[in-house]
């Protein structure tokens, strides 16, 4: 499903509201959700964000988590 969303050229795809924190490589796209704030549905209370880092090949992405 994501597939047919992303267009292939595409090496970030930055993407958001579903509360679950993502970061997952599909073909040559990096697609990273960084979460939720207040609601999380991975039952991880803490805050979190995305943090991208652009690298020699292209991109990484981590999840960090802070608490309140």
């Amino acid at each position: 499903e994501l597939r047919e969303q992303v267009d292939p050229s595409t090496t970030l795809f930055c993407v958001g509201h579903t509360h679950v924190p993502l970061v997952r490589r599909l073909d040559r796209t990096l697609v990273v959700n960084a979460g939720s704030v207040g609601l999380p549905f991975d039952h991880d209370t803490r805050a979190a964000y995305a943090r991208l880092t652009r690298v020699r090949d292209g991109w990484h992405a981590e999840i960090v988590r802070l608490p309140y």
